[in-house]
């Protein structure tokens, strides 16, 4: 009968897509998912309640605008002076010179600057609102804020290119309009990222409304960071109860370094509570790194993906060249091309998971290959157009699809599991209950032939002294009635053995601790005589030293005593010779009976140990009871036989070892 675990696993992998109900729950489910994420998207990453207003030339007129309601970007031309550090001093003086225009939000990269320097922004906004707030968002690498000539913020040092020189951080700063002007300039520099510059939109309106939004959105992100370390606390404890199956564990690393990543994400709660400085981004990198090794194990693991040399030396390079960059390469020298190199790896996952056999066992699989596609296409397009410029937090959205369709699908395959568990516990109750009944049949069949047995064998021996007495010498009659002797003990054998068998498998006695050494030896010894009056030699090679076993002393003397008995019947003038000893690495006894007999047919000897099998000395139950009890006990059983050269029959017994007060075999 097979395992169960070999059972389950057999279900496991069976196609299982189901019907046309099985189709109907995964278009459900797949709405379902994307109605969620796309109110999460828009409660955490859109800009809500925005105006339309851009600046032109340097100038924002937000005169007419209203203000109630409505939030509004600071986005359009603003005055940009690249490479110089100027003051609102500077611009009263009129010392600021070579005057251009630049796009808000964007690098200045991308206007054709260099992408490490430092330079100046400025806006006039007009505006006849008498107090507003303004949200400035992440500027990387270092910035200081001026508004109306009054410094407001300050994150790093200015113009400097060390790691001590980084700051990045949100802020809330209130400001009142002078004479319906609002005067703001911001110096800014980058040594150390990928992009610079005001990279995302910075935001004005009433303090309430500013506040509010922030407030709710960062309820939104603490929500999502919840869940994520609720899910991963739950996988690692999945992940023990679960006989340690490493994917409960890749989705628990996956979940934490989200969690991670969105906690030092744009707008995040680290910009808004603390500084961003050098460490953080390195820390960053490895997050978002390890982040992709935790999807990569669970897409092997969840799809039985083999990994071959080739794949390795890419999720080497690919994986391991940014964690080391991020620890060991000079500060200013991270660069986009090792930032983004994760992306290899979830393209080939992606192209690996749709060529998987495994993709078409069930709907839900189909889930996480839409949200790899998601994963893959969104991060670099994220991170390269200007999508990202507008976002309040950008990649929340694809991220938590990912979460819930990995939840899905580990959710679904336990309970695929647990459903073939119990149909195979229902299946082995069934054969249970058989077996009881053929165990029942076996005994009430050889108790109600015994006694039948018992008299007819009386009645033919009583036969044979009357004829016997009678003086006759037909030799026919003689030979008959012995030959019906014979037949009788036969049957009356089978039928003990018969019973012997059922009971074995109805109730199996109490087990103990046992000396084995002395049960081999005695045993042995009190069959010595019998075997020696066939003219056999007894060799024992039996240690005194041998280790306990667990077991039943009666069960296991039956088992040698049947192993003699075949030895003495088939053997004449010859050597049995009786071994023992412990084998390595795992702790079981080995025993072997070994003979100079006549051997076994070759084309009996695959059948020996099934019930009714034997040579010509036997009833076929000796091997087939000394089986049940070995593997009863936990061991195995097997025989090697050469025609005319003898037979060896082998046994093993786990080591007993009592460990902390309990047991251990």
């Amino acid at each position: 009968m097979e395992s169960l675990q070999k059972r389950v696993e057999k279900d496991k992998i069976k196609p299982c897509l189901g019907g046309e109900a099985s189709m109907k729950r995964f278009i459900l489910t797949l709405i379902f998912l994307l109605a969620i994420c796309t109110a999460f998207f828009f409660a955490l990453s859109m800009p809500r309640g925005m105006g339309n207003y851009r600046a032109i030339n340097g100038t924002l007129d937000l005169t007419n605008a209203d203000f109630s309601h409505t939030r509004h970007n600071l986005d359009g031309e603003w005055d940009f002076f690249f490479a110089e550090l100027l003051t609102p001093e500077d611009f009263i003086n009129g010392t600021a010179t070579d005057r251009t225009t630049i796009d808000v939000p964007g690098s200045w990269h991308t206007s054709g600057y260099p992408l490490y320097g430092y330079a100046t922004y400025r806006l006039i906004i007009k505006t006849d609102q008498p107090s507003l707030m303004m949200f400035l968002p992440h500027i990387p690498s270092a910035s200081i804020v001026w508004i109306n000539g009054e410094k407001v913020f300050e994150a790093g040092a200015i113009g400097e290119a060390t790691p001590q020189a980084i700051g990045g951080r949100n802020a809330f700063v209130p400001f009142g309009p002078v004479d319906g002007q609002v005067e703001v300039i911001i110096q800014a520099s980058n040594y150390a990222w990928f992009f610079s510059g005001i990279n995302f939109s910075i935001e004005i309106g009433r303090a309430e409304l500013i506040l509010n939004d922030a407030m709710v959105r960062r309820v939104v992100l603490g929500i999502f960071t919840g869940i994520l370390i609720a899910m991963f606390v739950y996988q690692f404890i999945m992940f023990f109860h679960r006989r340690r199956e490493w994917i409960y564990l890749a989705f628990a690393l996956y979940c934490i370094m989200t969690a991670l990543r969105f906690s030092m994400e744009t707008n995040g709660f680290l910009l808004l509570f603390g500084n961003y400085g050098h460490v953080e981004r390195s820390i960053f990198q490895i997050i978002m790194t390890l982040k992709v090794v935790g999807l990569v194990a669970f897409t092997h693991f969840a799809f039985d993906m083999l990994i071959g040399k080739v794949r390795c030396i890419i999720y080497a390079a690919t994986l391991g060249i940014p964690i080391l960059s991020a620890i060991a390469l000079p500060f200013g020298t991270i660069d986009s091309r090792i930032i983004f190199m994760p992306t290899i790896p979830l393209v080939m996952m992606f192209i690996s998971t749709l060529q998987s056999k495994r993709l078409h066992e069930n709907y839900y699989n189909y889930l996480y290959l839409i949200a790899l596609c998601f994963i893959a296409i969104a991060q670099p397009i994220q991170r390269f157009t200007p999508i990202d410029q507008h976002l309040y937090m950008p990649a929340a959205a694809h991220n938590l699809f990912m979460v819930l369709t990995q939840f899905f699908m580990l959710s679904m395959s336990y309970a695929q599991t647990k459903e073939a568990e119990q149909r195979l516990s229902k299946e082995n109750a069934a054969l249970d209950r058989l077996s009881r009944m053929k165990t029942k049949y076996l005994a009430d069949m050889s108790h109600e032939t015994k006694t039948p047995l018992a008299v007819v064998s009386l009645h033919v021996q009583q036969a044979a002294i009357l004829y016997e007495d009678s003086g006759q010498q037909d030799k026919t009659i003689s030979e008959s009635l012995r030959r019906a002797q014979e037949v009788l003990k036969h049957i009356s054998r089978m039928t003990e053995n018969t019973m012997r068998f059922a009971s074995m498998q109805e109730v199996m006695e109490w087990m103990k601790p046992i000396e084995t050494a002395p049960l081999i030896k005695g045993t042995a010894e009190a069959y010595r005589t019998i075997l020696e009056k066939r003219s056999n030699r007894l060799i024992l090679k039996v240690p005194d030293n041998l280790p306990l076993v667990l077991g039943n002393s009666d069960e296991l003397v039956q088992v040698l005593v049947n192993l003699f008995t075949n030895a003495g019947a088939y053997t004449k003038s010859g050597e049995i010779t009786v071994t023992a000893q412990v084998t390595e690495p795992q702790p079981f006894i080995l025993v072997s009976v070994t003979d100079t007999g006549t051997g076994i047919d070759p084309k009996l000897l695959p059948r020996i140990f099934e019930r009714s099998v034997s040579g010509s000395h036997g009833t076929g139950f000796g091997l087939a009871i000394s089986k049940e009890i070995i593997e009863s006990h936990g061991g195995t059983i097997e025989a090697e036989s050469e025609a005319s050269k003898g037979t060896a029959v082998t046994f093993t017994l786990p080591v007993f070892e009592e460990r902390g007060g309990g047991i251990d075999v």
